[in-house]
């Protein structure tokens, strides 16, 4: 479940193996579907994908299965809402300043050096 929680080329793999007589029947590709699984489609369908296994689950008996993949859902849901605050909470200027900040103090301070020798 983690593995396919935080490997997106496998969850990608997963589900095109699963999808596979629907895109034969719509006469897609395995590349055509690698050119638009990305993004939003590819984590909605990863949402998807943990509905339907909970569901098989909870459809079998299986609660401990069920709760680990309810589990799963609420630990994607809140990665993906920690990684947008921390992109969001980027400051592009700072960063920016910082970097180019620093490599004018090693700059200085190699001439520094040069200069004593």
């Amino acid at each position: 479940m983690t593995r396919l929680g935080t490997d997106e080329l496998l969850l990608g793999e997963v589900l095109c193996c699963l999808l596979e007589d629907q895109f034969e029947t719509m006469d897609m590709t395995a590349d055509d579907m690698r050119e638009v699984f990305e993004g939003k489609p590819l984590l909605d369908a990863h949402m998807a994908f943990y509905e339907d296994m909970l569901n098989f689950f909870q459809a079998r008996g299986r609660i401990d299965r069920a709760a680990m993949v309810m589990k799963q859902t609420k630990i994607l849901t809140a990665a993906v809402a920690r990684a947008t605050e921390i992109v969001d909470g980027v400051k592009v200027k700072t960063v920016i300043d910082e970097t180019f900040g620093k490599a004018k103090s090693k700059k200085k301070k190699a001439k520094r050096r040069t200069k004593n020798k």
